[in-house]
């Protein structure tokens, strides 16, 4: 089973941020969409190898699911090196393992979600999307060379279609990074 290492989850966490900062014209002309107003923080450029780290910085709330046995500490070392390395802070809003799945369609359903929601699976994003609450994913993947790159690299090793089919033009939306 492959485990992702410190280092790469820090690369992911700033390809998130780069997907929500919309850091990159050249993806608004392939995906169609115009993000030229939501370039705050971007870098001039952004290419596979290249740690993300914005221009100024830059908060983004994200749900976070407290584990009664590892509740969250904020001193953790993975919340000052994400700012130290990408200049990007994570404002979390807590939700119990208990509750987690009725707390996350509370939120969602009401609007009052934060914009960065981690742990959903593919299927469970399915009540949200006629109601255009949630994005797809599938529209901002030309802005995250990294996950591209590993997403190719793995290629052999990953038994997800949905994984492969958002680096090789996906012609249907998708909610979900496998």
């Amino acid at each position: 089973m492959y485990r992702m290492s410190r280092r790469e989850a820090l690369v992911a966490a700033g390809a998130a941020t780069l997907w929500l900062a919309g850091c990159s014209s050249g993806g608004a002309k392939k995906s169609g969409l115009n993000l030229s107003a939501n370039k705050v923080g971007a870098m001039g450029s952004f290419g596979v190898g290249e740690q993300f780290r914005a221009t100024k910085p830059l908060t983004f709330p994200i749900l976070h699911l407290t584990n009664p046995g590892y509740p969250l500490k904020k001193d953790w070392l993975f919340w000052s090196e994400l700012t130290k390395r990408t200049n990007v802070t994570l404002d979390t809003t807590e939700v119990p393992l208990s509750d987690y799945e009725n707390k996350r369609s509370l939120l969602i359903g009401s609007g009052a979600a934060p914009p960065i929601i981690p742990k959903t699976y593919p299927g469970q994003e399915a009540p949200f999307v006629a109601s255009g609450v949630v994005l797809p994913v599938s529209d901002y993947i030309d802005l995250m060379p990294n996950f591209r790159d590993k997403v190719r690299l793995a290629g052999h090793r990953i038994t997800a279609p949905a994984a492969l089919s958002l680096i090789a033009g996906v012609t249907s939306p998708r909610w979900c990074i496998p």
